[in-house]
């Protein structure tokens, strides 16, 4: 994992394309 140094960045990005995908 290349942004080990930012999960909170990649964790908020899953869960917005998770919530996406669901709606959509």
């Amino acid at each position: 994992m290349v942004e080990m140094y930012s999960p909170s960045k990649n964790y908020y990005i899953s869960l917005l394309f998770k919530y996406a995908f669901k709606y959509i």
